[in-house]
């Protein structure tokens, strides 16, 4: 139930859970031919990827799943709000550099 739980919590499109043999697989006949398959995994970990130092800060004070999603929601509806900005702000340099190129080739009235 447990399992489930955090599935649903943590909104996994699928959960895999594995359970090692009973006694272990030194001593169970059919995974002991199998355990030299697991030696590589030993040890094993997963990189996590690179955060800026404002979002790591920021993901420290999460406690939770739920917390950590806001905070995601957040920085995203930031990133976009700042594109956005970042686009009207393209076009008005745009247009403003066709008014002065107009104003160079056109004679003024006087």
């Amino acid at each position: 139930m447990a399992l489930i739980g955090m599935a649903r919590e943590l909104d996994l499109d699928h959960l895999a859970t594995l359970w090692c043999a009973p006694d272990g697989s030194a001593r169970n006949k059919i995974e002991k031919s199998l355990s030299p398959l697991n030696l590589p995994l030993a040890h094993a970990a997963i990189k996590c990827g690179q955060m800026s130092l404002f979002t790591e800060k920021q993901a420290k004070n999460c406690s939770t799943m739920k917390s950590i999603r806001t905070l995601a929601e957040k920085i995203k509806e930031s990133v976009n709000n700042v594109m956005t900005d970042m686009s009207t702000l393209s076009h008005q340099i745009e247009h403003a550099a066709d008014v002065v190129h107009l104003k160079d080739t056109m004679p003024l009235c006087e």
